[in-house]
């Protein structure tokens, strides 16, 4: 467990082990956490006790959700999901409010660019935005402003769990911090698959970034470009530009700001040669006996380079 023996922390542990091998009990090997819980909750709490469960994600047609809204309380707090504009809207407002609420009782406002950059790396969650934003408003004190080098400096990523991560490796062509993330999500049981289909929306936003370049702003896009000049010059072409719908279009400002900026280091033949690693990467994963993490590693540095 990481713990050096004799230390106060865990002389319980020596106590339910001696008496584990008193009564001759045995551990099974389970890889199923959740029929353990059910278990749990077939046999009851003791008096006077309660359990509280919250999840991101639920799995409505399992037994334990069936047996949890027999013997308990199931209540639904979910907010419309997926990329759709009006899911994006809702979700937004949602974030929006809780991120004036906090600020509002600590006596702080928030520069726009600096909320739009905390929305877009915590994402949809209200647990990450409230705890950024408590530590954000500890670490600037008296002052009454929140500027986005603070945000910058202070805030962490927690966007789509590592997802995001790893596509913010990838596209910048970090191949060992895209295979750390990799291995991580892979031994969080994120299945291969999954990661593809992340990766390859990431790859087509990229392609769509660099064709908007060459079409619409003859080819050129300053890579230094801030996000206050790129919402008043460049944002409004795109929204001009692009039909109702479209990946582009619809994306958040901040996020199609990195996206085209990064879409610069590439040539649309390395976009499209990408594809194809990701294409024949779903082939092989679908149709061979391959290792699926050396599979998923090898598009990983293919995709680097």
């Amino acid at each position: 467990m990481g713990v050096e023996q004799g230390q106060s922390e865990v002389e319980w542990l020596e106590q339910v082990v001696e008496y584990a091998k008193s009564a001759e009990m045995e551990i099974s090997i389970r890889t199923d956490e959740g029929s353990l819980l059910e278990e749990a909750l077939k046999q009851g709490f003791p008096s006077e006790h309660c359990l509280l469960i919250t999840t991101d994600t639920i799995d409505r047609r399992r037994s334990l959700y069936r047996l949890m809204e027999e013997i308990g309380v199931v209540v639904d707090f979910s907010v419309t999901t997926g990329a759709g504009r009006k899911a994006r809207s809702q979700q937004e407002a949602v974030l929006r409010s809780l991120a004036e609420e906090t600020l509002s009782a600590a006596g702080k406002k928030i520069e726009a660019e600096a909320l739009s950059l905390l929305l877009e790396r915590t994402g949809f969650n209200l647990w990450a935005l409230k705890t950024q934003l408590e530590k954000i408003i500890s670490f600037v004190g008296e002052e009454s402003l929140v500027t986005i080098e603070q945000v910058e400096s202070m805030s962490d990523q927690f966007r789509e769990e590592a997802l995001y991560e790893l596509n913010n490796s990838v596209a910048d062509r970090d191949c060992e911090a895209a295979l750390q993330v990799l291995n991580r999500l892979l031994d969080q049981n994120y299945h291969p698959l999954q990661i593809l289909a992340s990766l390859a929306t990431e790859v087509r936003r990229l392609l769509l970034a660099r064709e908007f370049i060459e079409d619409h702003l003859a080819g050129s896009l300053d890579p230094s470009i801030s996000y206050g000049s790129f919402q008043k010059t460049v944002l409004p072409i795109v929204k001009e530009q692009t039909e109702k719908g479209s990946p582009l279009g619809s994306m958040h400002p901040f996020a199609l700001h990195k996206t085209l900026v990064r879409s610069r280091a590439y040539q649309t033949a390395d976009l499209i040669n990408a594809l194809q690693h990701l294409f024949r990467a779903d082939l092989t994963l679908k149709s061979t006996g391959i290792s699926e993490r050396a599979v998923m590693e090898s598009l990983i540095i293919k995709l680097s380079r």
